[in-house]
């Protein structure tokens, strides 16, 4: 029996590990965070170059002559607000979408997930732009 698995298949390990996504108790937590993460964001890669291109505008006889686009613009700021049920999922699904439109985010992760919360704060400091993704955490709630 793998380390960390119980006879019931749950996991035993009192705090989430990346070890644990490759037994039986992330499993669940692998096919319906990650993977719906990953598959967002190999969509965004493969579709932004034609989601961010100058669409061309119909013509007509006044405009015969012109060469007029329209040209996609972020509109801003999005508030991203987590959930407690797929608290990873819920929001970086959200915030993949805002940052490929070229908006700054503000990201709230839920104060019920502490862990996910605590682990979006480690990571998002690494890997995003500071002045373009905020995160708001209240951590000390009981």
């Amino acid at each position: 029996m793998a380390a960390g698995v119980g006879r019931g298949g749950g996991c035993l390990l009192s705090t989430p590990s990346v070890s644990c996504l490759s037994l039986q108790c992330g499993h669940n937590a692998y096919s319906h965070e990650i993977l719906g993460v990953l598959w967002e964001l190999a969509l965004v890669m493969e579709k932004l170059p034609s989601w961010a291109a100058p669409q061309p505008v119909k013509k007509n006889l006044l405009t015969m002559r012109d060469e007029a686009y329209i040209y996609p613009e972020p509109l801003g700021v999005v508030l991203v607000i987590g959930a407690w049920n797929y608290p990873f999922a819920l929001i970086v699904q959200p915030l993949i979408g805002a940052i490929a439109a070229g908006n700054a985010v503000v990201v709230k992760p839920s104060e019920v997930s502490k862990h996910t919360s605590q682990l979006i704060a480690d990571i998002f400091p690494q890997y995003l732009d500071q002045v373009s993704v905020a995160l708001y955490l209240m951590l000390g709630l009981s």
